[in-house]
This record gives structure tokens, C-alpha cells and sequence, in this order.
């Protein structure tokens, strides 16, 4: 079994735990997952025989990394709709513990990124599925959404990031609090919707290099890998392709007097 099956089916193992509390009217909690893991756990529920349902909360609106809450059905909406503000007002107890925010300041002595931040966070030994998002605010300033239980050996251990000393305060955030995702638009035309050929013009190489970058597994199409050169692709389609960037597509229009059709995309930062 290759590591991205076997943490798959670890995976579907954890949904069918949780569907199995749900039976006892119970809410169960996943650990955060990335958008890759997200699409897996909400295809496992997809296909489950149960009348339970399946929330992904970050801690905001339009979060990245999310925790997968599992309702039961007397504490389901009857329109379906679960922003966060909606579920923090149906299980303020489940979702205070669930997600806690983090203040990270740094003294402005150099310019913190990401990478800092998360790296110094997994140096104190902590769990990537313990850590939501980290929200870059400026060259010295971050927020950290984080599991509740994590969030008190964060305040107390978390003392430099990169090389510079931070102070670490839990904050409560507005209710409109939201993250304007940073993307870089691409405009192309290409000679047709295939994924070969807009895989061609995201990452700006031949055509031959995108069908061989396919053909190795390197691609996915809305997380998952595809290996299919002629896939059609669609509006709001979601582009990974390993060492160039993630890509989503606006949309992909008729075809233009010379036989091409125009391309509007972006690329994730």
C-alpha cells in the first residue's frame, strides 16, 4: 500500500470512529485536516448509511485547515448552513475548546514568515493536526488557531520564533474576522480544456513536460491525482501540481475566433 492509501484509510477509519459516537448522540471532533484531507473525510461521509452530517470548522469563515465536526441529527440545521458564527452559537462549549486563538508578536527585530512560525511551533514537538491556520498579520505578527488543550503549553512554552522573542496572548476575535487569501491571476488562452494543456500554461512549460509531469502522479484535480492527460476541466476546479504551486480555475470560456479558449485562473500564494 503506498503512503498516501495507507493515510487515506487511516483516515476513513477515523470518520467511521466518529460516525460510530454520533450513534450515541454524541458530537465528535477530528483533529484539523488539510483541504487534501477534508475532501477524503467528506467523501467517507458522503458514502456512510447514517443520518449524521459533517461540519469542517476553522475557527472563521473560509479557513484553510479545519476540524471536522460530526452532528446528529436533532443538532442539525434545518437549512443545512453552518458558518462558523452559526456553529459557534450551537456548540459554544465544543467550539471554544475545539479552536483557541493565539496572538504571536514578535519585538520586530526581522521579518517572521509562515515558515517560522510553524516551524518553530513543531520544534516545541507539538502535532501538525493539533494546529489550524497561521495567519500572517505583518512582518511580526501572526495568529495561531490551535486545539484547545495545546493552546495553555503554547502560552507557556512558546518563546522564540525564528531568532527572535515573541509574546504569545490568547485573543477572541470579532465575529466578521475574515483572511483575504492572497492569489496571483493568470490570464491564457489555451488549445483546449484538456488538463494537459492548462497544466501547460499554469506553470508556463511545454506541453510534452506538463503530460510527463501528469503521467508521474505529480498532478491533482481537486485533491486527488490524476493521471489522465485528457481529463476536460471545469470552473472552480482546484490545480496542485508538486513543486510549482496550488491553482484554481475562474473559468475556462468558448472557444475564441482562432480556435482557442480563454483561461482565468490563479495561483494560490
Amino acid at each position: 500500500m503506498r503512503e498516501g492509501d495507507a493515510e487515506r484509510a487511516l483516515l476513513e477509519a477515523r470518520v467511521e470512529d466518529m460516525l460510530r459516537r454520533v450513534e450515541r448522540y454524541e458530537v465528535a471532533i477530528g483533529p484539523f485536516l488539510s483541504p487534501r484531507e477534508q475532501h477524503y473525510a467528506a467523501q467517507k461521509l458522503k458514502g456512510a448509511v447514517s443520518d449524521a452530517c459533517g461540519v469542517f470548522y476553522g475557527g472563521y469563515d473560509g479557513s484553510e485547515r479545519n476540524r471536522l465536526f460530526v452532528l446528529p441529527a436533532y443538532l442539525q440545521t434545518e437549512d443545512g448552513v453552518y458558518t462558523a458564527a452559526v456553529l459557534r452559537e450551537m456548540l459554544p462549549e465544543h467550539t471554544a475548546d475545539a479552536v483557541r486563538v493565539l496572538s504571536v508578536a514578535g519585538s520586530g527585530y526581522r521579518k517572521l514568515s509562515h515558515r517560522d512560525y510553524l516551524g518553530s511551533l513543531l520544534g516545541l514537538g507539538i502535532k501538525r493536526d493539533t494546529l489550524g491556520d497561521i495567519v500572517v498579520r505583518d512582518d511580526c505578527h501572526a495568529l495561531v488557531f490551535c486545539d484547545g488543550a495545546m493552546a495553555d503549553y503554547i502560552l507557556s512554552e512558546l518563546r522564540l520564533v525564528g531568532s527572535d522573542t515573541v509574546k504569545v496572548t490568547a485573543v477572541t476575535l470579532d465575529a466578521d474576522f475574515r483572511v483575504e487569501r492572497r492569489m496571483r491571476p493568470i490570464s491564457d488562452t489555451v488549445a483546449s480544456p484538456r488538463l494537459d494543456a492548462i497544466v501547460s500554461s499554469l506553470i508556463s512549460t511545454s506541453r510534452e513536460k506538463a503530460q510527463a509531469l501528469i503521467k508521474a502522479g505529480l498532478v491533482e484535480v481537486d485533491y486527488e491525482p490524476c493521471e489522465r492527460n485528457d481529463k476536460m476541466l471545469e470552473e472552480n476546479a482546484v490545480i496542485s501540481v508538486r513543486g510549482h504551486g496550488k491553482y484554481v480555475i475562474g473559468s475556462v470560456s468558448e472557444q475564441t475566433k482562432k480556435g482557442r479558449y480563454r483561461l482565468i485562473a490563479a495561483q494560490y500564494d
